[in-house]
């Protein structure tokens, strides 16, 4: 009889000490001698010396290559089945861009991205990330586990060690995401743009988003977020409790100005948040753009929007409102754009939009309930541009005076009604 020998795959076992001597002697060889021979990884389609750029998507990696050209500027590592970062980018020291998105990663090791003090957008999207803390993406910039790292740590601005300073761009959607800790991005403090949506946020520390001051835009929507969080409230102080908790000896942010007070644009859509409380935003001055489509929302309290006195764009549809929250419209002072569309809403007022006097846009697509427009529903708003109320099956004719005196309405949508 003959016995056919049959292969079996291994399990991965983590490097030993022999792993991380290699890697420590390579890593020494490369950032001493920048003009070393690099090689490209099989399966990776360029790897640009010019340029500066290595495209290594979909190249069936398991680990960050360590024998790229030191001198890289843009890695592209999409697509992959690489689980950890913990000694690969210690090696380049010049990115500036970093695409670690579909891949297999559960965590970020303290200390993954402390060389990295020019790197300005960093996509760890479509990932399996459950937890971040506030070493993550900063901190002593040493793992205990990568001998590598801790010879490579570099000092940020301000003097905090290994913080990624020069971040502006941090993409960490599609991931496991349960909660954000304090003190998390206390050394991003130059990032502009986070983006948090479709994870399994269900609490949201009040101290989470200091040091991020610079901070333009932040993407929550897609969550299981029950209420808007604290932080964006300015009844709270997330400077003094993270001091007074953590006693955090490199965080410089001024105790008087809230961590997001320069906040554009806010989009939360998607989570069961139901009803918007008192003072929900005042923390958030500078809002441009909030988006709330898809809550939920049954309430509003009246004071919901205190503090929002910029506020150009507001989407409330696909939500469970019954009435136009008219109550809550005075602080809305310089809303242009109001998406209403999806909301069971029976009737429009001679008051829904009063208050609203530079209102431009006024979209209620999708409106099944809608039974009755008072003439005077507009009669306010000489500044509009474009009105639609649209699949308001059960509206009959519209007052004939509706649109009197409105000398800049340019697009009336009537559809399906």
């Amino acid at each position: 009889m003959r016995i056919t020998s049959v292969s079996r795959t291994q399990p991965r076992r983590d490097p030993g000490p022999a792993w991380w001597f290699f890697v420590t002697v390579l890593l020494t060889l490369f950032s001493s001698c920048p003009n070393v021979l690099s090689v490209c990884p099989s399966g990776c389609a360029l790897c640009d010396d010019e340029n500066l750029l290595v495209n290594c998507i979909d190249a069936n990696l398991d680990f960050v290559p360590i024998t790229l050209n030191p001198l890289v500027q843009k890695l592209l590592l999409r697509n992959n089945r690489i689980r950890s970062v913990e000694t690969g980018f210690g090696f380049y020291h010049e990115l500036d861009f970093i695409d670690l998105s579909h891949n297999h990663l559960l965590k970020i090791s303290p200390g993954s991205f402390s060389t990295q003090s020019k790197l300005a957008q960093l996509h760890l999207n479509n990932n399996k990330i459950t937890s971040l803390s506030n070493l993550t993406f900063g901190g002593s910039g040493t793992n205990s586990n990568n001998p590598a790292s801790s010879s490579t740590s570099t000092s940020g601005a301000n003097g905090n060690r290994g913080g990624l300073q020069s971040l502006i761009h941090l993409n960490l959607r599609v991931n496991l995401l349960e909660t954000i800790q304090p003190g998390v991005f206390i050394y991003t403090k130059s990032l502009q743009e986070l983006d948090l949506g479709e994870n399994t946020l269900s609490i949201i520390n009040s101290s989470a988003f200091l040091g991020l001051e610079s901070l333009r835009i932040l993407r929550l929507d897609h969550n299981e977020l029950r209420t808007v969080p604290q932080s964006f409230s300015a009844s709270t102080n997330p400077n003094s409790d993270y001091r007074n908790v953590h006693h955090h000896d490199q965080f410089e942010q001024d105790p008087d100005q809230h961590p997001l007070s320069h906040l554009v644009e806010l989009f939360m859509g998607m989570n069961p948040i139901q009803v918007l409380e008192r003072n929900a935003f005042g923390a958030l001055p500078n809002l441009a753009i909030l988006d709330l489509k898809g809550c939920q929302l049954r309430a509003i309290h009246e004071e919901a929007f205190t503090g929002l006195s910029v506020l150009k764009k507001l989407i409330l549809s696909d939500n469970n409102l019954k009435s136009v929250p008219a109550a809550a419209w005075p602080p809305l002072r310089q809303l242009e754009v109001l998406r209403i569309g999806r909301n069971p809403i029976s009737s429009l007022p001679s008051s829904a939009f009063s208050s609203l006097r530079v209102l431009k846009v006024m979209e209620m697509s999708g409106a099944p309930e809608l039974m009755s427009v008072d003439s005077l529903s507009f009669a306010s708003n000489f500044d509009l541009e474009m009105v639609e109320i649209s699949s308001a099956t059960q509206l009959g004719d519209l007052p004939s005076k509706l649109f009197n005196g409105i000398s800049s309405l340019r697009t009336l949508i009537l559809k399906v009604n």
